[in-house]
């Protein structure tokens, strides 16, 4: 602002605008940038003068007077005339070419003020943050780097931070409101940080703090403790208030690493785990963690080559009628035949899958692999075997999801009422309103609908009686303890008569011993598996068990 300022008060004084259209004709250019030529020609010009009123005059007045004394006079008089004459023209002149070489020199003033008010403006675009006023990413490394470079032997705190559900904002109030936030947070931090202290936006919801000549790990806990604490007060935006949180992790030169790149990285992996974990928390990195997004990003790309490969295979678990002992079901579970780890829980891929946004391919191989032996078991006359498949939360959002299911029933041509779709509570919760009218629509499909795992959410009876479910699945957490534990046992009791109350059937998981089996009979629970039956089967092994009709 005070460079502008003084740039129009230069204008005003010396008419900038008028004299500026001059710099562009020929006449600035011939005389103003030669100066060495315009004093040879102002010499030439006097000279030209002089010679012309010595000579001229002198006949004139030799023509006029033949008196000496008024000759004398008249010479006298001439000189003093040639003095004044030729001083007024010196001074026209060179007052003419003084005033260009002026406005040359307002001129070459002012474009080394504009370039340098370019300069502040480039330096601004590439070092500051636009939007917070903070310093950018850019600014960011060059300071972490003159501390690696000044102060080597001393430590310093590198912090990434991610503000926590920072979408929530944007989704409900706008981008506007998003930015309004993060001018907030940035004043935030600015405001209780030490001087010593370094603070910038790395971009989107990211910012980066670095803690110069810190001591060890507590004093750097102590400070995150204090800033924490003002993060998490309240903003208050349009009369609401948002209570927000932020994930960090922390990198430490020189100990995790002596490069810019491996410090982010570092730090970055240890925010990562802060989120992972429970968010609106700080991480210190250190190299389990690195091993752990090591391992997570080989098994990514290794679930990419499975697909491709063919490396995945179905289990299938049988469902017995508890009364009858008869098979009625399978439950289709997955398995990674890694080549070289061999056979792969699902309890290890599948959260990785989901992570990685595969769970939605892996969820249509399960589908169609499942109804594909659906179709192959009812050619061979098991037509009421009723198949079981997982369904992710993600798959069961996903567009089309009702669409490609009723395509693969069209496909295999197989029996409706004999496919049960299994959904955990907390895969629904997570999006209730969508979850409800895909379930609805599968219903509509006589697609029979299973809760999985009930015991481990909210476990709430409430989503029992609104959700369109037909089987309640009880958690194996709750079957193991049933025949020792009194309250283990009392909580199947009620769930199992609540359910029945509901007119809903129950299935009773991880079943591995014959008193847990009794108890489950007397309390009257519809269905039952687990390893007291079979453990999970590959499908040439399942067959032979439905030759056989194994039954308890």
């Amino acid at each position: 602002m005070e460079l502008k300022k003084k740039i129009n008060v230069i204008k005003q004084s010396a008419g900038v605008k008028k004299e500026e259209q001059r710099f562009k004709t020929n006449e600035f250019k011939a005389y103003a940038i030669r100066p060495t030529f315009e004093s040879v020609r102002i010499a030439c010009f006097y000279l030209l003068i002089g010679v012309i009123w010595m000579c001229y005059p002198n006949y004139l007045i030799n023509k006029l007077t033949h008196n000496n004394a008024n000759f004398y006079m008249i010479d006298i008089t001439k000189g003093l005339a040639f003095v004044v004459f030729t001083s007024i023209v010196i001074f026209i002149l060179i007052s003419k070419r003084l005033h260009l070489y002026k406005y040359a020199a307002l001129k070459s003033e002012l474009s080394y003020m504009r370039e340098k008010e370019q300069e502040v403006r480039l330096h601004h675009m590439a070092y500051v943050d636009s939007l917070t006023g903070l310093p950018n990413r850019m600014a960011f490394e060059e300071r972490l780097y003159e501390l690696m470079e000044e102060q080597k032997e001393k430590s310093h705190a590198i912090l990434f931070i991610d503000i926590d559900n920072f979408k929530n904002i944007n989704d409900s109030r706008g981008h506007i409101a998003g930015d309004c936030f993060l001018q907030h947070i940035a004043k935030v931090f600015k405001s209780n940080l030490d001087k010593e202290d370094f603070v910038a936006r790395l971009g989107g919801d990211e910012f980066a703090i670095i803690f110069s000549d810190i001591g060890d790990r507590t004093e750097i806990a102590e400070k995150m403790i204090l800033l924490f604490g003002k993060v998490k007060q309240p903003w208050v935006y349009e009369k609401q208030e948002f209570y927000e949180s932020m994930s960090v992790g922390i990198s430490i030169y020189p100990e995790d690493g002596d490069t810019i790149t491996l410090l982010l990285r570092n730090a970055d992996v240890a925010m990562y785990c802060s989120k992972e974990h429970s968010k609106d928390c700080f991480t210190f990195y250190d190299n389990k963690l690195q091993e752990e997004k090591t391992e997570k990003v080989t098994m990514i790309n290794e679930l990419h080559h499975a697909l491709e490969n063919d490396e995945f295979e179905l289990y299938y678990q049988p469902v017995l009628n508890l009364k009858t002992s008869e098979i009625i079901g399978v439950e289709a579970l997955i398995r990674w035949n890694h080549p070289k780890k061999g056979m792969v829980s699902p309890g290890e891929f599948i959260p990785v899958a989901e992570e990685a946004g595969m769970i939605n391919k892996i969820g249509d191989w399960v589908l169609e692999t499942a109804f594909a032996q659906k179709a192959a078991w009812e050619k061979e006359g098991y037509t009421n075997l009723g198949v079981s498949v997982n369904v992710s939360g993600y798959s069961l959002t996903q567009s089309g999801f009702v669409e490609r299911v009723k395509a693969l029933i069209a496909k295999y041509n197989i029996c409706c009422e004999n496919i049960i779709l299994e959904i955990t509570e907390t895969a629904v919760i997570r999006e209730l309103n969508v979850s409800l009218q895909v379930l609805k629509q599968l219903r509509r499909l006589n697609v029979r609908i299973a809760l999985d795992d009930f015991g481990t959410g909210y476990s709430s009876f409430n989503y029992l009686k609104n959700l369109p479910i037909d089987i309640v699945k009880l958690d194996r957490s709750f079957v193991k303890e049933i025949a020792n534990n009194c309250n283990d046992s009392a909580i199947v009791q009620s769930v199992i008569q609540m359910t029945h109350l509901l007119n809903k059937q129950i299935l009773a998981e991880g079943i591995e011993s014959n008193e847990q089996l009794s108890m489950l009979c007397k309390n009257q629970c519809n269905y039952g598996q687990g390893f007291l039956f079979s453990k999970p089967l590959p499908e040439n092994e399942f067959s032979m068990l439905l030759e056989e009709k194994c039954a308890v």
